[in-house]
């Protein structure tokens, strides 16, 4: 009775956070706290299931070195502590991606280095990673961009040989990496900030990125309509005089969100506009201005079901960020932007999604100290940890791990005992009523895992406590059929 009590009263809790919490109710926290440089780069968050997501950022520390620094966070646990995946000369622009399936689960980052791309892989929960170049063009490649499609990522990324610059693009993962020069594609002279934002909707690649159109900078589409098909490439123009950036995302039936931001001229306002294309038609929207009076830039972009939209964006005052931060949204039928905050400098905003009414928004700016140097990850969204569980993390240990989740009839939960004892492991409903008893055992010091088989049960939230040496813990999992 006081179990179903407990897990009653956690649900009531999770289902008031569900339906209360917007943006305008997330805290505000610092991510990174070390004098050092850290910066984002627009993809630089990949959700990974059931509020869950993975953060990755260049590190500098001012030595000639730049680390890769990935976090995993967890709307129960908070963030991880920070882990450098490479501690190379010349890392910048990491982006980052992850699947999740019964089968198949996996998160892969990609960045710059030393003038190539390079990919690391890690399984999910994370391990050690594999580390891979994938550009064999020239020694100029840069800005990368990345994406899922079935079961492999997709990449993007601009390559220069000496005469022009070029998007290449490619696909695969290990030996059966397959990558191509899109030779049609226009960068320009300054083809180096033509930054791409690659989208893959099924295992068809649609890559965005700012390109040259006679004398002006619109940004171009890049697409095929199946993997061996011949790039089409278009141009999507606005109201500003040059487009430069872009962010977007497909829902689930293939549409395609785009975020575009542009200026009208050297040193004039800056504005971001908003276009969608339908799949079925390949029709584009007529661009509609999101920002308002406000001059901003560096949009990224959110969708949600039933076409609510987030548009995250920051100021600029002539051609100087000026550390406005500005958040957009469409709930009122048409883009309404509010300031959320104000900093010496902010050049890089990304917006993601957790689950249902939870969104994330991570930008770089400078906390304190010296402002060339002190620029951390600051963090706008929902409560860190503690939603369901306010129990004190038990000492005898590690906290478990459920994945996928959600998931779809199996799971897996990894755990870790620090002290040999009794275990148990049971499963419950939403109900507060124990389903099934996966452990009762006594077990010695050292690593488990045990698989859920929910074939005969229905969808929805479950709780799974684990108990030893007098500590417990609970987590959710989310089982969809």
């Amino acid at each position: 009775m006081l179990m179903r009590q407990i897990v009653s009263v956690l649900f009531v809790a999770l289902v008031f956070s569900l339906a209360s919490a917007q943006f305008n109710q997330a805290v505000w926290d610092t991510i990174t706290n070390d004098n050092f440089e850290d910066k984002l780069s627009p993809q630089a968050i990949a959700v990974n299931g059931y509020e869950q997501f993975h953060l990755v950022y260049a590190k500098n520390l001012n030595t000639g070195r730049v680390q890769l620094c990935y976090r995993f966070y967890d709307m129960l646990a908070g963030f991880s502590p920070e882990i450098i995946a490479d501690s190379g000369n010349n890392i910048h622009n990491p982006v980052v991606a992850s699947i999740m399936g019964d089968e198949y689960s996996e998160v892969a980052v990609a960045y710059e280095r030393d003038g190539d791309i390079w990919v690391c892989v890690n399984d999910i929960p994370p391990g050690e990673w594999e580390f891979q170049n994938i550009s064999d063009f020239t020694n100029g490649d840069m800005s990368p961009s990345i994406d899922y499609g079935y079961n492999s990522p997709h990449y993007a990324w601009i390559t220069y040989d000496h005469v022009s610059y070029k998007i290449a693009y490619a696909h695969g993962e290990g030996d059966t990496i397959f990558s191509e020069i899109i030779e049609d594609s226009e960068l320009g002279q300054f083809g180096g900030g033509a930054r791409p934002f690659i989208v893959v909707y099924e295992n068809s690649p649609h890559i965005f990125y700012r390109g040259l159109n006679n004398s002006a900078y619109n940004i171009h589409h890049a697409y095929k309509t199946h993997q061996d098909s011949s790039w089409i490439i278009e141009y999507l123009e606005t109201p500003n005089a040059d487009d430069y950036s872009v962010s977007a995302m497909a829902n689930d039936l293939g549409d395609i969100y785009v975020a575009i931001s542009g200026n009208d001229g050297w040193g004039m306002p800056s504005h971001v506009y908003y276009m969608v294309r339908a799949h079925s038609s390949g029709a584009w929207t007529a661009p509609e201005l999101v920002t308002g009076a406000y001059s901003a830039s560096n949009a990224s972009i959110l969708y949600r079901p039933g076409h609510q939209l987030y548009i995250a964006s920051c100021g600029i005052s002539g051609n100087i960020y000026n550390g406005n931060v500005y958040l957009s949204n469409n709930l009122s039928g048409s883009f309404e932007t509010q300031l959320l905050a104000t900093y010496p400098s902010v050049t890089q905003p990304v917006l993601s999604d957790v689950i249902g009414e939870y969104g994330v928004l991570v930008f770089d700016a400078p906390i304190g100290g010296e402002s060339s140097q002190d620029i951390e990850i600051v963090y706008y969204g929902p409560q860190l940890n503690g939603i369901i569980d306010n129990e004190q993390p038990p000492i005898s240990f590690g906290l478990p791990n459920v994945y996928p989740n959600p998931f779809n009839s199996r799971t897996k939960i990894a755990f870790t005992i620090d002290r040999p004892g009794r275990v148990t492991l049971d499963v419950f409903d939403i109900a507060g009523r124990k389903v099934e008893s996966l452990m009762d055992k006594d077990l010695p010091v050292g690593k488990y895992e045990m698989t859920w088989n929910a074939d005969s049960f229905a969808s929805g939230m479950y709780f799974y406590r684990l108990s030893n040496a007098g500590n417990s813990v609970t987590r959710k999992m989310l089982l969809l059929k």
